[in-house]
């Protein structure tokens, strides 16, 4: 199983999504609850193909086969906030975090959640603690810019535009 799995990451890192995916597909036909193979098929029929039901079964398969493992839990997040299921996205990510509590990322992604369920209290905190973790977080840099002149805290909103400005399209 070692070597599919290998081929599939080289051809992932190829950018050959079809190959990548008939080799996902060959390692779950000989273990169809094998966690790597699930949770990357999830990545795919998620990020790639919008295939929510999809996606939530396999990352599940994954979650209960390693459930220590953070991406799992970063993958389902994510899939859930893209259903504006926000508590079960926020559920998520925490058990994500506790896993990779240093991962600015899943801050961020926390604090989206979070605003988008209308609490800006509490997606401002995540994303000041992404920004805190990567100060060039430049999507939290971005909303905290967007909250701070909102409520009217433009010092701190014209510090994070000097930032954002500094690495306009991401680089």
């Amino acid at each position: 199983m070692n070597t599919k799995m290998n081929e599939y990451e080289n051809l992932w890192w190829q950018f050959n999504l079809t190959d990548a995916r008939k080799k996902l597909e060959e390692i779950l036909a000989q273990d169809r609850d094998d966690p790597d193979a699930n949770r990357r098929m999830a990545f795919i029929e998620y990020y790639y193909h919008r295939n929510i039901d999809t996606a939530l079964e396999l990352i599940q398969k994954s979650i209960a086969r390693q459930p220590d493992e953070a991406e799992n839990y970063r993958i389902q997040g994510d899939v859930y906030a893209a259903c504006s299921r926000y508590v079960d996205a926020l559920e998520s990510y925490r058990k994500a975090l506790e896993k990779d509590s240093i991962n600015a990322n899943l801050y961020y992604s926390m604090g989206m959640a979070c605003f988008k369920k209308g609490d800006r209290v509490e997606a401002k905190a995540y994303w000041e603690n992404s920004v805190r973790i990567d100060r060039y977080n430049l999507d939290a840099n971005r909303s905290l810019h967007l909250l701070y002149v909102g409520d009217s805290e433009y010092e701190k909103g014209m510090s994070l535009e000097t930032r954002c400005q500094r690495f306009p399209n991401g680089a």
